[in-house]
C-alpha cells in the first residue's frame, strides 16, 4: 500500500495543527472556546477558527449555540466507536476485571500504553462507596520503572499500586495497565 504524500508542507502543517486542536479535549476540558483554543495551542484565532468550522462540517466537533463553546462532536464518537469495537482488549479484560474486583473488592482498569500514558479502555468500579473513578478514554501518565513488556511496578502520583502485565493473561500481544488501587504491592 502507498502513502498518499500531501502536496505541500503547508498541507500536512494543517492537517497537524487540527489534530492539535481535537487533542486538547478531554474528561476535565471538554468544552473550549476558540480563544482558549488559539491561546493554548497558540495558533492565530483566524486559523483555529477555520479549521474548527471545517471540524464542525465534519461533525468531529460541534459548537453550542450559546455559549459558542466547542466540545467532540458525534463523528468523532463515530471513530472512536470503530476503534473501540475492534479492540479484543475491551472484550477479554472486563470479565478479568470483574473477576478482580470481586475479589480485592476495589476498582480494577485496563489502560493501553499510549507512549508514557495509559488510555483507559476497561474499567470495573468497586462496590465500596469509597473508590478511584476513572473513565474509558481518560489518559493517565505512568511513570514506568522497567522496559514495556516486562513486569513492572507503575508509579501513578501515589494514588495506588498496580501491574504492568504482558499478554500471558489475554493473548494478542498486549500490554495492560491493571490499577488494583489496594493497600498491599503490586499484584503480579
Amino acid at each position: 500500500m502507498t502513502m498518499v504524500q500531501p502536496k505541500d508542507r503547508n498541507s500536512l502543517k494543517t492537517v497537524e495543527k487540527a489534530v492539535r486542536i481535537l487533542k486538547e479535549f478531554s474528561h476535565e476540558r471538554p468544552e473550549i472556546s476558540i480563544s482558549e483554543l488559539s491561546r493554548d495551542l497558540d495558533i492565530h484565532k483566524s486559523i483555529v477558527s477555520r479549521l474548527v468550522s471545517t471540524l464542525c462540517q465534519s461533525s468531529l466537533l460541534q459548537q453550542d449555540p450559546d455559549t459558542r463553546k466547542i466540545r467532540i462532536g458525534v463523528g468523532a464518537f463515530r471513530l472512536g466507536s470503530i476503534y473501540a469495537s475492534r479492540q479484543e482488549i475491551v472484550r477479554k479484560t472486563t470479565p478479568f476485571l470483574g473477576t478482580l474486583v470481586s475479589r480485592i473488592g476495589q476498582s480494577a482498569h485496563a489502560m493501553v500504553l499510549d507512549g508514557s500514558n495509559g488510555l483507559v479502555v476497561a474499567t470495573v468500579e468497586s462496590p465500596s462507596a469509597l473508590r478511584v473513578i476513572m473513565r474509558v478514554g481518560e489518559h493517565r501518565h505512568l511513570g514506568v520503572r522497567k522496559p514495556v513488556g516486562q513486569q513492572a511496578a507503575v508509579q501513578r502520583g501515589g494514588r495506588g499500586p498496580g501491574a504492568l502485565a504482558g499478554d500471558q493473561h489475554l493473548g494478542g500481544g498486549l500490554e495492560l495497565f491493571f490499577d488494583l488501587i489496594e493497600h498491599g504491592g503490586a499484584v503480579r
